[in-house]
This record gives C-alpha cells, structure tokens and sequence, in this order.
C-alpha cells in the first residue's frame, strides 16, 4: 500500500475516533462543533488521499494536520484534570500529526522522484 493510501487510512481512523468520541463524550458545545469540524475535515483528506492522492490533497492533509493539533492540545489543556480525557485527546491529536506526517514524506518522496 503506498504511503498516501496508509495517510488516508489513518486519516480516516482518526476521524472516527474524534467524532465516536465526540458524540459519546463531549458535553461541551464549543469542544462538540470544534471536534466533529475537524473530524469532517479529516475524513473528507482521508477518503481524498485513498482514492484521488494528487499532490494538492497532500498539501491539505499537512494544513489539517497543524490545525489537528491545535484543536487538540487546546483541548488536552483544557481537561488537564481528567486523566482518560486528556490521554484521550493527546492519542487522537499524536494519530492526526502522524497521519499529516506520513502525507507529507509522500509529497516529498514524490517531488524526489519528479
């Protein structure tokens, strides 16, 4: 599997996670509306990057990859008092970075190759 379908496929993992997780736990309306944003924004990239992985959708991923962290070290700042919810939001916010990350050294293998 090439590096574009594994970053959609973690894209897409990390969108459903976000958004379980959103639906199941959040209370918050401002966490819920960010969360479920984000998680739409990155099955939108995964689901670009498995079936339409152009360079431009790479250049996307690694926006909403610096966006995904944002959003959730805000959050992890934000519940730094409940344990399960800020390890939570650390692993949902290390999956979107890793996922960015594995797009953007297909971009950069790719640029190698051209």
């Amino acid at each position: 599997m090439s590096r574009s379908k594994w970053a959609g496929v973690l894209w897409l993992a990390a969108a459903l996670m976000s958004v379980v997780l959103t639906i199941v736990f959040r209370t918050d309306q401002v966490q819920w509306v960010v969360t479920i944003i984000a998680g739409v924004a990155a099955a939108i990239i995964g689901v670009l990057l498995i079936w339409r992985p152009i360079a431009g959708i790479a250049t996307w991923s690694i926006v909403v990859g610096v966006a995904w962290l944002v959003i959730y070290a805000w959050l992890t700042f934000q519940q730094r008092g409940e344990t399960v919810a800020w390890t939570t939001d650390v692993f949902l916010g290390a999956l979107g970075v890793i996922a960015a990350l594995v797009a953007f050294r297909q971009k950069a293998s790719a640029g190698e190759s051209a």
